[in-house]
């Protein structure tokens, strides 16, 4: 491949991206039904006991998919768009489900950990999913929110039901503004 196909190549799958972006709103039905199952977790953390909380996380944390795809259409968001750039979404929510054996076995030998393992094994897809959109906002997320539950594990043990589902919640909430941002943004490239 020359150096001008390879441009073209480059610049045909930035507009593929691109495009995906503006068709399906940025995806953010999918990370507000991730703050939302967060959400719930940190409310339920001022009630349950551990052992609980993680059984509750663990068997709800299916429910977040479907609840996307219920939000997808109230929030403009067309989460099964299908296309090329689409094609790479399966594998890396498949990649992200390799972490579920950790997550159970950190449970069984040492359970306080799991709100932290949670937290950031279900974060691992999302540079791949920023990828998919032409955004580093999937990077950014996932460094701030592994660096965010870390520090709040360490320091604030006694809280990690409540205060580690929380700080996930508001970084879902921070990174739909992120997408919604350069979904704006990919317009008005489009426009000039």
């Amino acid at each position: 491949m020359n150096i001008s196909d390879q441009i073209s190549l480059e610049q045909a799958i930035s507009r593929e991206k691109r495009n995906f972006l503006i068709e399906t709103n940025g995806g953010i039905s999918m990370p507000m039904a991730g703050a939302i199952y967060w959400i719930v977790l940190g409310i339920a953390g001022y009630s349950l006991p551990l052992n609980e909380w993680v059984m509750l996380a663990f068997f709800t944390s299916g429910l977040i998919f479907p609840l996307g795809i219920l939000l997808a259409r109230p929030m403009k968001a067309d989460v099964l768009k299908k296309g090329p750039i689409a094609n790479v979404t399966f594998p890396a929510l498949i990649g992200m489900l390799g972490f579920w054996p950790i997550a159970i076995l950190t449970y069984s030998t040492n359970p306080t950990l799991t709100p932290l393992v949670l937290a950031i094994g279900m974060s691992l897809h999302w540079p791949v999913m920023g990828w998919i959109y032409g955004t580093n906002i999937g990077i950014i997320h996932l460094i701030v929110r592994a660096a965010v539950v870390t520090a709040l594990w360490i320091s604030m043990p006694q809280l990690q039901l409540q205060i580690i589902p929380f700080a996930v919640a508001l970084i879902y909430l921070i990174s739909i503004v992120g997408f919604k941002w350069e979904v704006s943004k990919a317009k008005q490239y489009i426009k000039a």
